[in-house]
């Protein structure tokens, strides 16, 4: 009898208070794993998920956690949740979830660029040389662009409009030599 009634304690247990949590993309609704045990995903790697715990089922569920072969992505198989409701993905929403899917990892590939950029003091510095090369290069370019606009609205003839032209400075050519070299003078004057 003692059994039966310990048997039937863990039964209502279990049943009782059993939970199901869902893991989806927070950008697109994407389930990405479904459990009946009420495990807790480790959300802290990754800030683009989400979980929810007990969400309404409308369409019930097939597959549960992570799918190697993208089963869940394939329409009738391809869950959503939205405003507390998993239900089937139309094909509209499975085709978002692969944009979703790459925006996020664009913005998680531009975070760890900037978390290295900021490390990285090394790096920092050639960038921020290269950056400075290429600010005053552009720099040239337009004054030299505003000088020949200049040039063109002053002239009054076709050989003043030559003569104000030839009289502008020539942009010099830089090979990859001398820009390397400039990149190298600009990092030793940050030292």
């Amino acid at each position: 009898m003692k059994k039966i009634i310990v048997f039937l304690i863990v039964l209502f247990a279990s049943v009782s208070f059993a939970q199901t949590t869902v893991v989806y993309r927070i950008s697109s609704g994407e389930v990405k794993g479904i459990s009946q045990t009420g495990e807790n995903w480790d959300l802290s790697i990754s800030p683009f998920f989400n979980q929810v715990t007990d969400p309404t089922f409308v369409d019930g569920y097939i597959w549960q956690g992570p799918d190697p072969t993208n089963r869940n992505r394939v329409l009738g198989y391809a869950k959503i949740y939205v405003d507390g409701i998993v239900r089937n993905a139309t094909q509209e929403e499975i085709d978002a979830f692969v944009v979703a899917r790459e925006e996020d990892r664009n913005i998680e590939r531009a975070n760890k660029a900037k978390e290295y950029l900021q490390d990285n003091q090394k790096l920092r510095m050639i960038i921020k040389a290269f950056a400075d090369i290429v600010r005053i290069r552009t720099n040239a370019i337009a004054k030299w662009n505003m000088d020949f606009k200049a040039a063109v609205a002053a002239s009054t003839s076709l050989a003043d409009l030559q003569s104000r032209v030839a009289a502008l400075g020539n942009l010099p050519d830089y090979d990859f030599t001398e820009m390397i070299e400039a990149i190298e003078n600009r990092i030793s004057k940050d030292d």
